[in-house]
Order: C-alpha cells, then structure tokens, then sequence
C-alpha cells in the first residue's frame, strides 16, 4: 500500500486532470465515482493519468473521428 501512495502522490488531482485533458472537471469526478478511472485520496483526491488514457480511449466522443 506505501508503494501505491508513493506513486499515487505525484498522480494529478482530477481538476488538473480535466485542464490537461479539456474537459469539464465534473466528468472526471463521475467516472471517479462510478469506479471506471482510478484513483486515491491523498489530501485531494489524485486521478491515475494510464486510468484516464484507458477510459477515453474505451469512449466515443460525438463529432470526432
């Protein structure tokens, strides 16, 4: 578990997450909640970036490609 908090500490919080991806912080924190992107409470909650990569890839997003 330390070895998982180590690394989960330098993990974005999901508002930076929604900044580094352009989307709204709010989708994020659902998928957070719905079990589908990883993450851990360490003073804020941190968002697993690999968890994120994986979820929007596994999405369709009207209007692209």
């Amino acid at each position: 578990m330390k070895q998982k908090a180590r690394e989960a500490a330098s993990w974005p919080n999901m508002r930076e997450t929604a900044d580094d991806y352009g989307i709204e912080w709010r989708v994020i924190k659902n998928a957070v909640e719905r079990g589908e992107i990883e993450a851990i409470k360490i003073g804020h909650i941190r968002v697993n970036p690999e968890s994120v990569d994986a979820w929007l890839e596994s999405r369709y997003w009207p209007g692209e490609g």
